[in-house]
């Protein structure tokens, strides 16, 4: 251990901040080039019925959604992991903020740098490739509920 004065410990303290700062924003400066090439690599297919029945009744649960944003957890009030709370979330928001921050999560993971907007699940792996790709394809598509009913309008590339 070695001593430093107060001053010496708000100085450090400041400069850390400072630094860790400046790596959040390369870092988030970093995430949107990748979301643009991963935007112009993106290859539009309408998700398949069973696909889209998963995205209603297990992705919420593997994707471990759950965890926070059930019951009366303070994330419910932003997005709820329920069919319903989905149905809402998406009518109301654009769906395509839900697979950015599944891929903000996976940016977090590589990158090893929390980012001003944290990726979800917060805390937790990532989701994997397949199923990002599977979340922005229903985005994109419109929302398909498993009755065939789209709740957003399809989106452009």
């Amino acid at each position: 251990t070695i001593s430093i004065s107060e001053d010496d410990a708000h100085d450090i303290s400041a400069y850390l901040k400072k630094e860790a700062a400046a790596l959040r924003s390369k870092a988030e400066y970093d995430l949107k080039d990748e979301l643009k090439q991963k935007q112009s690599d993106f290859k539009l297919s309408e998700p398949t019925d069973a696909a889209v029945r998963y995205i209603w009744n297990g992705f919420l649960r593997d994707a471990k959604c759950v965890h926070c944003h059930a019951g009366d957890q303070r994330a419910s009030s932003r997005f709820l992991a329920t069919p319903a709370g989905l149905a809402s979330y998406v009518s109301r928001n654009n769906p395509l903020n839900l697979w950015e921050r599944l891929e903000r999560r996976s940016f977090e993971v590589k990158s090893g740098i929390g980012l001003q907007k944290p990726g979800m699940p917060m805390g937790g792996p990532p989701v994997p490739e397949e199923l990002r790709h599977l979340i922005k394809s229903w985005s994109l598509t419109g929302c398909k509920r498993p009755d065939g009913l789209k709740l957003c309008p399809p989106e452009k590339k």
